[in-house]
């Protein structure tokens, strides 16, 4: 199953990155090229429980205060999704 929506205002979240400074500088050069019509790509690794969704979730209640729109999508891994889902998806709204 893939699916995708429009945020209109990620959750506020309080602070919980601890030691991410370096981490949360690159999120603002990212947000600052795309704000800048620049573009670009930003992938975000890791093990599991390392805090990609907080990352992600952080730039995301950014861009949105510098008045972006953010369109969030999941993708799930299952015998039954379609090639490309998560884009088709995306794409269709």
């Amino acid at each position: 199953m893939m699916f995708a929506e429009r945020i209109q205002r990620p959750a506020q979240l309080p602070n919980l990155l601890v030691g991410r400074a370096y981490e949360r500088g690159r999120l603002r050069e990212v947000l600052a090229a795309l704000m800048a019509h620049r573009g670009g790509l930003l992938l975000i690794s890791g093990e599991i429980g390392v805090g990609k969704t907080a990352l992600a979730r952080v730039l995301a209640r950014e861009a949105t205060e510098h008045g972006a729109l953010v369109v969030q999508g999941h993708g799930y891994q299952e015998p039954a999704a379609r090639a490309y889902g998560l884009w088709r998806d995306l794409f269709a709204h």
